[in-house]
């Protein structure tokens, strides 16, 4: 009986000191302020998948035919980002440092109120937090984030670099578009490193060209 309890600790304990430093969420993407003509729907992008290992981070979105895709490299520790973009043929990326952060910068003047409400979404605990809006025209929206996943500092290049943990639903404009990303599954496992590199085949342009590419790309829809 000893023997039995002395494991049954040991489970227990291997159990919480658990990390949950590596996995992969899934998100549904929407566009919520914008319809979009069905001829431009294959362009859209649908999903997302947000990869972490290592205090690294990969978010990757794409649309249903793969035609076009953008993802952001980012490294917790070193406060680097590298974005890519690939559109039909043409691929590109460019190097990001602390001082030339682009990524969610549209959203006007906001606070952010911290509730005690605790929601559930894609299995894991979240806590939620309400956007509001410095022009009361603006609808407010919710966040749900969580600190059950290990990861430092993992907002601190975007907006929302106040709340401490991993989003698992947000919403965030970019080139006159607002995205809302709900996550749908999350799992813990191994995730291949090569995610973590930006790809060779990428032609590298600066930060400036990269996000007038996005813009043109934005101002089709």
């Amino acid at each position: 009986m000893l023997i039995l309890a002395i494991n049954s600790i040991s489970c227990t304990r291997e159990i919480f000191n658990k990390k949950n430093d590596e996995g992969k969420i899934v998100y549904d993407v929407s566009i919520v302020n914008k319809e979009i003509s069905p001829l431009l729907l294959g362009v859209v992008p649908t999903s997302a998948e947000f990869y972490f290992r290592n205090n690294k981070s990969v978010l990757i979105m794409a649309s249903r035919a793969n035609i076009f895709q953008y993802k952001v490299i980012v490294d917790h520790e070193k406060m680097e980002i590298v974005q890519q973009l690939k559109i039909f043929k043409s691929k590109y990326k460019a190097f990001f440092d602390q001082k030339q952060n682009y990524y969610y910068q549209e959203h006007p003047g906001f606070s952010i109120l911290n509730t005690n409400i605790i929601d559930t979404i894609a299995g894991l605990k979240g806590d939620v937090s309400i956007v509001i809006f410095d022009d009361i025209t603006t609808r407010e929206f919710r966040i749900i984030s969580t600190s059950g996943i290990d990861l430092a500092n993992p907002n601190w290049y975007n907006t929302y670099n106040q709340i401490p943990g991993v989003l698992l639903q947000y919403q965030f404009k970019q080139f006159g578009l607002e995205f809302k990303l709900k996550a749908k599954s999350i799992e813990f496992s191994k995730v291949d490193k090569t995610l973590f590199e930006p790809g060779l085949d990428y032609q590298e342009i600066s930060p400036d060209s990269l996000i007038n590419e996005l813009k043109e790309l934005a101002d089709t829809f």
